[in-house]
C-alpha cells in the first residue's frame, strides 16, 4: 500500500473493519442439520482443496438442528506451524490450508458433508 493515497486509506479501512490474518474462519452450509449440539471450541475436522486435514474448532455454540456454522481455523503460536488460511480484507490473502469448497467435516465422530464458496465466506473475525 502506497501511504497517503486514496487507494491505500481504503485498503487500511477495509482491514480495520473486516479484519485480516486474526481469527480467521469459514462460514459452512451443512446438507444435512447438526443431529446434537455442539459446544463453542468443540473440534471440527475438514480437508483443504488438496485433501489434507485442517483443524477447526466451532466459532460458538450451535444447537441441535442448525445448519449454518461458523469454524475457526486452528492456530498454534509457533510461526513455523501457523494456520495458512489468512482472510479478510487483505490485500493477498493466503488460502492454501482453508477448507476446500466443499467436502465433508468430522464433527464428535459424526460426519457432514458442507459447502461454502472459498472466496466469499472465509472471514476474519477480529477487526480493530
Amino acid at each position: 500500500m502506497a501511504r497517503g493515497t486514496a487507494e491505500s486509506f481504503e485498503a487500511a479501512r477495509a482491514i480495520y473493519n473486516e479484519g485480516g490474518n486474526s481469527k480467521s474462519y469459514a462460514q459452512v452450509s451443512l446438507t444435512t442439520p447438526l443431529s446434537k449440539s455442539i459446544s463453542k471450541g468443540d473440534g471440527i475436522m475438514g480437508r483443504n482443496s488438496d485433501g489434507v486435514e485442517v483443524q477447526g474448532k466451532a466459532y460458538a455454540d450451535y444447537p441441535s438442528g442448525t445448519q449454518i456454522i461458523n469454524v475457526l481455523y486452528e492456530t498454534t503460536d509457533l510461526q513455523e506451524s501457523y494456520m495458512n488460511c489468512q482472510v479478510g480484507a487483505l490485500v493477498e490473502t493466503n488460502m492454501v490450508d482453508c477448507f476446500a469448497n466443499e467436502g465433508v467435516f468430522n464433527i464428535d465422530g459424526d460426519e457432514y458433508a458442507y459447502t461454502y464458496n472459498m472466496e466469499t465466506d472465509n472471514k476474519a473475525a477480529r477487526t480493530m
